[in-house]
């Protein structure tokens, strides 16, 4: 087992005077009174005054939200706060895990009827294995994890993801860590590339089996390289070889290979013999079978001039040679990290003029030729870079856990951990070792401990403690015990105790935390919860002056 004391992390930047004029722009706007702000010195007596005379609902227009690592028992008596919002990893409902399936589509299924919860078992989603490799899993569970905060996670290849702060990512260490510990320009691993063909598969369909067009008409029309759509139609299952084809006369259609090869000895023979092609010499207006290979030619094909006047002409090497100096301080592949081989650098849109910082990027040659080649349905998880996370509201949330052995899963083209609710709580970092919070009222010393004996020699603990430790050592065996019997993970939790680590984010107005501060720092208030919010009462008066001074521990 492993001992730790609680602790917490402000996740919120916290500015004092931001903060202070804030509230107070708010108050004055409601007093009618603008003109009046001045100095911070004024704004620190005029807040205080507000505080003083019990006109605290101008506080609640700023909110700040905090992480708690605390035992199950602390969370339990936390969440009786109902102003307070709380939240653990999830992802909003309409994030896609399955090619045809969001994560609320699979929720509705497993509470629907029993076709549809049989259908939920036979569907795979994706993990990611030890290698790095994308591999099919299947999932246990979705649950709902009600109406949270949200922020939009956007990254460099254009991926996009809504979550609550609290949901893991896995980093460029492979290590999953949640998502308010990154910032801008940080890595994460990817699904691969997201496909370049910008449009939904209703209107793909449209395109190809209403409007008629072929795969390189819609690849011209979009600006879109034909790989793309040819792996975008088959991935929704439409495509057909040829369908569409304008130039179908091309083609020898209703032969066997046997048929083939007759056709082809017979021509071989004839022009052995002296035979001449039938049309050689001809113009179109000679015969009507030339008038229609003529005009096949015009609607079909195009002779390409020289540089601007070849329809592929994309600028001669000018632009690249401008690009290349303008990435010539990175030194790897912004990929994969690879250094000491040859490098490309990469326009996202295509222009090779548009060398805006944003608009490249500089790959090893493996990584150029996937982006140009899409990574639609990646094989290998790949480093991506956030380029923005953005709050965007609240929103319904869910979650899910993934069968043994890999505990991770593909939302929206990311590699995320799937839900702790009932994750198997001896796969962690710390070589099967079960996580308590030591209590609050004894001495004992952190770290990890194998059996009692280990715990005594470290601990001159008196009886109540080492009946605790016993206790926790008993029930990390027992868990340890029943899923080696095939208990899943969400039976075998039954038996953990209160003890057992858990964390939490916790995000409400200032308003709530006077509340909150006055109820759980008195010398009434549980040592647990005295533990965690005397010193995050005493850092929010350091932090935010005039607030929370009048508060006395």
């Amino acid at each position: 087992m492993r001992l730790i004391k609680p602790y917490y992390e402000i996740e919120s930047e916290i500015d004092g005077e931001k903060i202070l004029r804030h509230i107070e722009k708010a108050a004055r706007t409601c007093y009618k009174t603008e003109g009046k702000i001045g100095d911070f010195e004024n704004t620190k007596k005029f807040v205080e005054s507000i505080i003083r005379r019990g006109h605290e609902s101008i506080i609640e227009h700023y909110s700040i939200s905090v992480r708690i690592i605390a035992s199950r028992s602390f969370t339990h008596e936390l969440v009786r706060h109902r102003i307070a919002c709380y939240s653990q990893e999830c992802i909003s409902g309409d994030t896609k895990v399955h090619k045809y399936y969001t994560i609320k589509d699979l929720y509705e299924r497993q509470n629907g009827n029993n076709f549809d919860k049989t259908h939920n078992k036979t569907i795979n989603l994706k993990s990611v294995d030890e290698n790095g490799l994308i591999i099919p899993n299947k999932f246990n569970k979705i649950f709902y994890k009600g109406i949270q905060d949200v922020y939009l996670l956007t990254t460099k290849l254009g991926y996009k993801i809504k979550c609550t702060l609290n949901h893991q990512f896995k980093d460029e260490n492979s290590n999953f860590k949640e998502l308010f510990n990154f910032k801008i320009g940080d890595r994460l691993f990817v699904n691969g590339r997201p496909s370049l063909l910008k449009i939904d598969d209703e209107k793909l369909t449209f395109h190809y089996l209403e409007e008629k067009l072929n795969p390189l008409e819609i690849s011209e029309l979009y600006s879109t390289p034909l790989n793309s759509v040819y792996k975008r139609l088959k991935d929704i299952g439409i495509f057909i070889n040829h369908l569409n084809d304008k130039n179908k006369s091309k083609y020898m259609k209703n032969h066997t290979q046997e048929s083939f090869d007759k056709i082809k000895n017979t021509i071989l023979k004839q022009y052995i013999d002296g035979r001449e092609v039938w049309n050689k010499g001809m113009n179109e207006d000679d015969h009507p079978s030339m008038k229609i290979i003529a005009d096949s030619l015009r609607k079909n094909y195009h002779n390409n001039g020289f540089k601007e006047e070849n329809s592929n002409w994309n600028g001669g090497p000018t632009g690249n040679l401008l690009a290349e100096s303008l990435k010539s301080e990175i030194k790897s592949c912004e990929l994969c990290d690879k250094d000491s081989c040859r490098f490309e650098v990469h326009h996202f849109d295509g222009n090779i003029f548009n060398n805006s910082d944003e608009n490249l990027i500089k790959l090893c040659v493996e990584c150029h030729n996937l982006l140009h080649h899409g990574w639609t349905t990646g094989k290998k998880e790949v480093l991506d870079i956030i380029t923005s996370i953005d709050f965007v509201g609240q929103e319904e949330t869910y979650d899910l856990e993934m069968k043994d052995p890999y505990h991770n899963y593909i939302a929206d083209g990311f590699v995320v951990h799937n839900s702790t609710r009932y994750c198997n709580y001896s796969k962690n970092e710390f070589n099967n070792n079960l996580t308590f919070i030591i209590p609050q009222w004894s001495d004992i010393t952190p770290g990890s401990y194998k059996n009692i004996k280990e715990f005594n020699i470290v601990n001159r603990s008196n009886k109540a403690e080492k009946i605790w430790a016993k206790s926790m050592l008993k029930s990390e065996n027992d868990y340890l015990d029943l899923l080696k019997l095939e208990w899943v993970a969400q039976q075998a939790r039954m038996i953990l105790p209160n003890s057992l680590t858990t964390e939490i984010v916790m995000s409400c107005n200032l308003r709530e935390y006077r509340h909150i501060f006055k109820l759980r720092t008195s010398a009434a208030a549980h040592p647990e919860m005295r533990e965690i919010m005397i010193p995050l009462l005493k850092e929010f008066q350091q932090k935010i002056p005039v607030l929370y001074d009048d508060i006395v521990i």
